[in-house]
């Protein structure tokens, strides 16, 4: 295995299970985070992220001394290559993750989500407002409400909404 093979095998490990197992032990995402949590999430994240990616790019211009002729082309690009598959896999990783646990918080919470719909609790407040609130509401996307519904589910005006599964969605509200 050459310098490069290895290397990309570990920019892919880094940034694809790393950022998964990272975002497991630290708790990334889970309801009551607080907003210096998810700012310095963001900020190492990025960071490495460019480190990785100043790295990956440096490879580009060193010639490998164990490869030659098109293997060495392709050595070459290998880490960068495997930076451009590995950070949207981690973050869809993260972002699975990230949906099963609303689910599982919204099955903690299905007394108040119960009822007529739509229904709401929130899953997440900012500072000094905003957030996300798990909406149950079959079939239609709650961004789509009259602003007084909105009103009533969350106290503020919902601005974008993720489908979860059929019945709940995942909302931000200003």
């Amino acid at each position: 295995m050459t310098f490069n093979q290895r290397m990309a095998a570990v920019i892919f490990l880094i940034f694809a299970v790393g950022y998964l197992l990272a975002a497991e032990v630290t708790g990334h995402g889970r309801a009551g985070e607080t907003i210096v949590a998810l700012l310095a999430w963001q900020v190492i994240w990025a960071v490495l992220a460019l480190i990785g990616l100043a790295v990956a790019v440096a490879q580009i211009f060193f010639r490998p001394g164990d490869v030659s002729g098109r293997r060495a082309w392709l050595d070459r690009f290998l880490p960068i290559l495997a930076l451009a598959i590995a950070v949207p896999l981690g973050g869809w990783l993260v972002g699975e993750r990230y949906r099963l646990m609303q689910l599982d918080f919204a099955r903690d919470y299905r007394t108040e989500l119960s009822g007529a719909a739509p229904s709401a609790v929130t899953y997440w407040e900012g500072m000094p407002d905003g957030g996300i609130a798990i909406v149950r509401s079959p079939g239609r996307d709650p961004a789509t409400l009259p602003q007084t519904k909105m009103l009533d589910l969350t106290g503020e005006r919902i601005k974008s909404c993720r489908a979860l599964d059929a019945q709940l969605w995942s909302c931000h509200f200003d």
